[in-house]
């Protein structure tokens, strides 16, 4: 074979290889999709949910979805002009509740779970679930401990994490709970003030919890 053509030929086959490797995506964005595929409702891993469970067992509510109080600044100034995401609850008073178990609502897929961003959050747990057919997502924040990890599928009633305090301790004990109904750009998404994205993003817990039933774990 010619010299040039030998060169060429080794040019072009270079060059076929170069573009196959850069047409694929990165490997962190495969496994990425990969996570995300067995994930969806139907697959094996992410089974219809059969039941649901409260989160903490006979705890009090002592915030509500869109409380009004919470809103006002009654429950403090710094969160004045704000609207609730979800309930937050305690048992006892106090920090009496520090360190008490936080269990899954449902069976699902852990698809967080780690440090949330800003200072507040401290530790959050989220848990992807096939809920008649729709995609639902529950978050359990505050948390003083996590017991679960990215990719382990969790069922109704199982521990994955323990009341805390929030970043550095910041709350008083309690866990934040709420429920998403459309997947936000963050696992920290907070509204704020934004009643229309609260509604368009999340569900009443009492509506969610009541429709399904929900038991004691």
């Amino acid at each position: 074979m010619h010299h040039k053509t030998k060169t060429a030929l080794v040019i072009l086959t270079a060059t076929v290889m170069l573009a196959v490797i850069l047409s694929r995506p990165p490997v962190w964005t495969r496994l990425s999709e990969a996570v995300e595929k067995v994930t969806q409702p139907g697959k094996p891993d992410l089974l219809p949910v059969t039941r649901i469970v409260f989160p903490v067992r006979n705890a009090t509510i002592s915030t509500i979805f869109l409380d009004p109080k919470y809103f006002d600044g009654t429950y403090g100034a710094a969160l004045k002009g704000q609207w609730h995401t979800g309930w937050d609850l305690n048992w006892g008073t106090g920090d009496q509740d520090l360190g008490r178990p936080v269990y899954c609502v449902g069976g699902g897929v852990v698809v967080f779970a780690g440090q949330g961003a800003g200072q507040s959050w401290g530790n959050i747990v989220v848990v992807k679930h096939n809920i008649g057919g729709k995609t639902r997502w529950t978050r359990y924040a505050h948390l003083q401990d996590i017991q679960c990890k990215v990719g382990q599928t969790l069922q109704a009633g199982q521990q994955l994490g323990t009341i805390g305090k929030g970043y550095h301790n910041k709350w008083v004990a309690h866990l934040h709970f709420d429920i998403f109904q459309e997947k936000p750009l963050t696992w920290s998404h907070w509204p704020g003030g934004n009643k229309t994205a609260v509604l368009q993003y999340y569900i009443d817990p009492q509506q969610f919890f009541t429709t399904l039933k929900a038991v004691q774990p």
